[in-house]
């Protein structure tokens, strides 16, 4: 997630970033965010993002049957791409993108919510019967 516009810098970086693709699969994908989902606050709900101008999700899609290789590296290049972006994102993630590689993931899909929404699962689910990878 991003809270302010990518200035020169930050438009490089992501440009450059898709150019090492070369004609390798590969797309930034940017969601806009704001709008009427900005007018309700984050305490509001599970989702901690609503304060973002847009987020990014780095794709780069393969047909079954592609050689571990090839999807290794483009695994690689996605994961570099949060990392070269990083100076200018909130290093928040979306809850619905769950990826291993995130360090501190429940603060980074969660945000302010974490806490709260720790609670909510303490309460409702003592037994701890939905365990989902990096979930709470």
């Amino acid at each position: 997630f991003f809270d302010a516009p990518l200035d020169a810098a930050g438009v490089q970086a992501l440009a450059s970033g898709l150019r090492q693709r070369g004609r390798q699969p590969g797309i930034a994908l940017l969601n806009l965010m704001g709008g009427a989902m900005a007018r309700v606050s984050a305490e509001s709900s599970a989702f901690a993002h609503r304060s973002a101008l847009f987020s990014a999700q780095y794709l780069a899609e393969y047909g079954a049957g592609t050689d571990a290789a090839t999807l290794d590296a483009a695994a690689a290049w996605a994961h570099g791409m949060r990392q070269s972006m990083a100076t200018w994102s909130s290093g928040r993630a979306y809850q619905n993108y769950p990826d291993l590689l995130i360090p501190d993931a429940p603060a980074a899909y969660h945000g302010a919510a974490l806490e709260r929404l720790r609670a909510l699962k303490a309460r409702y689910d003592p037994q701890r019967l939905f365990q989902p990878p990096q979930g709470l």
